[in-house]
């Protein structure tokens, strides 16, 4: 009889694992029962996922939100394998304030994939609150005492593959780097700068924002207590190809919309993207900044006066009306949609609501043929 490893988990981990002899198999979970809501809350001392991969038992529990959350003082999770839902297909959730590192990793028979550097304030009847894990700068008189992985989310490959697979993949951190392809089915929504987000059972996140600084003081963060958020490190993500050999990569591919929530953020794009649509909103002195190429056949901006899009190099916009074999160059040049679309992003950077400092090329489709 084939024997697989399992670890039985209570609220705080205190795990018991059966380890098959000479046979390398997934571990496996046997989650928390869930509540009225059909959440399951496990929580643990660590949480990790090695590369053979790991099994969340969803059989009894039956739950739609499965979250694994790390207590405030765990280590970094590193996340090398595959996460498989066993039974009831289901959201997952991931929350560590001390950071997580995802080397590889993938899911499967999920609903969606979350990952929080925080921690989970609250679960009601309608809502998940998390509160996100401010930064802290290097010159801050305690930033020794904290891991330097504390509040950050970051996507490597030292495995020479890429199994990056995601049906809807959901950030929700201050420091985020993206050095490894990233390919989701469904939308990819970051949340970078904020302090409290609230996701519904409809999987939608509001953004708590508090309205002054005496407001934000009120935010119940376990660690660090900071009394003074001055010495915070401003909020980051960058998109890079520092990996080997990723020079062509395409670092971010999904078939429908990345989402994009800045707050007092820098990011910056040294990679490729291509999405069916981008939307951007950025504020409090957030800027977006593209080094390298982004395709995109959708572009919305939703932004503040301190915040700016600034486009260095490469975006290739890809215009909506898809023309007949037939067409005629008039009715090409002339297409009332396509032109239309044109004139808004002209508008765009005639306002300076987007900064352009390099090429943006408008890419006309006849079929699955396209034309310059």
């Amino acid at each position: 009889m084939k024997l697989q490893n399992a670890i039985i988990i209570g609220l705080i981990s205190t795990s018991s694992i059966c380890q098959a002899n000479n046979e390398i198999v997934p571990s496996e979970i046997f989650i928390k029962s869930s509540d009225k809501n059909k959440i399951s809350h496990n929580k643990y001392n660590s949480f990790n996922v090695s590369r053979e991969g790991i099994v969340l038992n969803n059989v009894i529990a039956q739950a739609n939100y499965i979250i694994n959350e790390v207590a405030d003082n765990g280590p970094t999770s590193k996340l090398e394998g595959n996460t498989h839902i066993k039974g009831r297909t289901a959201h997952v959730i991931i929350v560590n304030p001390n950071g997580i590192i995802c080397d590889n990793c993938s899911f499967s028979n999920t609903l969606s994939e979350t990952l929080v550097t925080g921690y989970v304030d609250k679960i009601d009847n309608t809502e998940i609150r998390y509160n996100i894990t401010p930064l802290i700068s290097p010159t801050h008189p305690q930033h020794i005492r904290f891991n330097s992985q504390k509040g950050k989310v970051h996507f490597i490959n030292t495995q020479g593959t890429n199994n990056a697979m995601y049906k809807q993949l959901n950030i929700l951190s201050n420091g985020i780097r993206i050095s490894n392809g990233i390919i989701a089915s469904g939308n990819i929504n970051i949340y970078n700068g904020q302090y409290s987000i609230n996701q519904g059972f409809n999987n939608n996140f509001i953004i708590n924002k508090p309205s002054s600084r005496r407001a934000l003081a009120n935010f119940k963060f376990k660690s660090p207590p900071f009394k003074s958020f001055k010495p915070l490190v401003r909020n980051y993500l960058i998109i890079d190809e520092k990996e080997k050999d990723s020079s062509n990569i395409i670092m971010l591919h999904n078939d429908e919309k990345i989402n994009i929530y800045a707050n007092r953020s820098k990011i910056e794009n040294h990679g490729i993207l291509i999405n069916q649509g981008i939307h951007l909103s950025l504020h409090n002195q957030s800027e977006f900044i593209n080094n390298k190429k982004i395709s995109v056949s959708d572009l919305t901006l939703d932004k503040d006066n301190s915040s700016k899009f600034v486009n260095m190099e490469e975006l290739n916009y890809n215009l909506p009306f898809v023309f007949e074999p037939n067409a005629t160059h008039e009715e090409i040049e002339n297409n009332e949609i396509n032109n239309k679309e044109i004139m808004r992003i002209k508008n765009l950077v005639k306002s300076n609501e987007l900064i352009n400092q390099g090429d943006i090329k408008f890419i006309k489709y006849i079929k699955s043929e396209d034309i310059n």
